[in-house]
């Protein structure tokens, strides 16, 4: 994770970070954390354009060929992996 420091902040805008954290129970720099997070978290634009990356880097894979690895891993791995869900008890 990085670090940042953030000099000359305004008194009434940090006496107001400082309030909000007393009220919610958390220190001043998670209430600053939380508050930059929300101020730059992603558009839905971006999302969107995260999500197109992650399926143009995807092969396709059918409805057949989830079928056919489900049935495999239940045949081959259910209880071996998994204590106490084989059909044994």
């Amino acid at each position: 994770m990085g670090q940042m420091l953030v000099r000359k902040i305004d008194d009434v805008v940090l006496q107001r970070i400082r309030s909000k954290a007393k009220a919610d129970g958390k220190s001043a720099e998670q209430v600053a954390r939380e508050t930059l997070a929300a101020a730059f978290k992603p558009d839905r634009a971006e999302l969107i354009r995260q999500m197109d990356a992650i399926r143009a880097s995807s092969k396709p894979v059918s409805g057949q060929q989830i079928i056919d690895e489900i049935r495999w891993d239940r045949d081959h791995n259910l209880g071996k992996q998994y204590p106490g869900l084989d059909d044994d008890n």
